[in-house]
């Protein structure tokens, strides 16, 4: 099995479309956002291609959760707080 690294490019973060886009043109499979950052990705057509996505940085709200879990089939991980600073890094 063969992995890749996907890198936005300086300011994409900010923009859902783009980061889709990259996404889903390099087939990504697992993904790392902030719950602001998922907020915006849920507006989007859905990404079939993702099985993980990590969210982090901020504290995540029941309702991403509810929505995230109506946009993708994914798994959806909140690794805010003290399990960034252990399991993410």
């Amino acid at each position: 099995a063969k992995a890749g690294l996907l890198v936005l490019g300086q300011g994409k973060e900010r923009d859902h479309v783009g980061m889709t886009d990259v996404a889903r043109l390099g087939a990504a499979s697992a993904l790392f956002v902030t719950p602001s950052q998922l907020a915006l990705l849920v507006v989007t057509p859905s990404l079939e291609c993702l099985r993980q996505v990590f969210c982090g940085g901020e504290a995540l709200s029941v309702d991403s959760v509810v929505r995230f879990n109506s946009w993708s089939l994914g798994q959806l991980w909140n690794v805010y707080g003290p399990t960034e600073c252990t399991v993410v890094v």
